[in-house]
């Protein structure tokens, strides 16, 4: 899992599971801060302590989610510069939607830096370099990200 990069794709899932991880993250920050504040023995340093904590968790989840959703992006064939697009008024409800629950782009597109996952090579042909789609049985490239018939990501 590649964090803090702007570079190649994520689907749907990850960005997803990334967000929510890093609001619970970013609760848990807030819980030690009041435990911090609220204890009988608070001190001026763990209160300091607490602050630079936080403001550290704070930074590292907002980075983390602005490249995640320039991954997102990616997937979905649009620019990274397109995420400036999430400060326009109702024009970031209609893209928050697409980046949460829209398909990414089947097959490969400018963002592709590398190749993410290896493809399933048939197993009933093993002296062949055949590859073959494990979800529709089609034959696939080496180094092909996606199927190019049924879109399905090639993992093993």
């Amino acid at each position: 899992m590649k964090m803090l990069t702007m570079h190649g794709r994520v689907r749907r899932s990850e960005h997803i599971s990334h967000h929510i991880g890093g609001m619970l993250l970013c609760l848990f920050a807030m819980y030690l801060f009041h435990s911090a504040v609220s204890s009988e023995s608070k001190s001026d340093a763990l209160v300091f302590f607490s602050k630079i904590v936080i403001v550290v968790i704070f930074i590292f989840v907002v980075a983390d989610g602005v490249c995640i959703t320039v991954r997102r992006l990616h997937d979905l064939n649009r620019p990274g510069s397109h995420y400036f697009m999430l400060c326009i008024p109702f024009y970031n409800f209609y893209l928050g939607f697409q980046l949460w629950f829209k398909k990414g782009f089947a097959g490969s597109n400018q963002y592709d830096v590398e190749v993410q996952d290896n493809p399933i090579k048939n197993k009933s042909q093993k002296t062949t370099e055949e590859y073959f789609c494990g979800r529709c049985g089609s034959d696939i490239k080496l180094g092909d990200v996606y199927c190019q018939h049924c879109g399905d990501v090639l993992e093993y």
